[in-house]
C-alpha cells in the first residue's frame, strides 16, 4: 500500500434474484458502492485501537469481553507471518452508487406461495 496508494473499496448487499414469466431472463436485485481513493497508514495507537474496536464490534457484537487499546495494538503481532497490525484510512477521491430493486413478490424463491415455510 505504501507504493501504490491509490485504491477502490466496495460495499454491497445482494436482495435476491428476479423472476420474469420469460424462461432465462432472471437478473439480481442488489445495491452498491465504490469509494476510489487514497490510502494512508495510521501511525497514532489510539485512534487505531478505535478502528479496530468499531470493527470487532460491528461484526462481533458482545463477543470480546475487553476493549481493544492501544498497547494491544502496539504489541500484537500475527501469528502466521510475526507482522504487526497494520490500519489504514481511505480518503476519497471519488463515490459511485448503483443499485437495482425489486418489489419483493418479484425474487425468487423456493417456498411455494400461500403456504409456511
Amino acid at each position: 500500500l505504501a507504493g501504490e496508494p491509490a485504491v477502490s473499496f466496495t460495499v454491497f448487499a445482494e436482495h435476491g434474484t428476479t423472476t420474469d414469466p420469460m424462461p432465462c431472463h432472471a437478473d439480481t436485485s442488489y445495491s452498491s458502492v465504490m469509494i476510489f481513493g487514497q490510502v494512508s497508514p495510521v501511525s497514532d495507537l489510539t485512534e487505531s485501537a478505535e478502528a479496530l474496536q468499531g470493527l470487532v464490534s460491528k461484526l462481533l457484537p458482545g463477543f470480546y469481553r475487553s476493549r481493544i487499546t492501544d498497547r494491544l495494538v502496539d504489541n500484537y503481532r500475527s501469528g502466521m507471518d510475526d507482522n504487526p497490525v497494520a490500519v489504514y484510512r481511505l480518503t476519497p477521491d471519488r463515490l459511485t452508487a448503483k443499485q437495482n430493486l425489486a418489489d419483493p413478490g418479484e425474487l425468487f424463491t423456493t417456498e411455494k406461495k400461500g403456504s409456511t415455510p
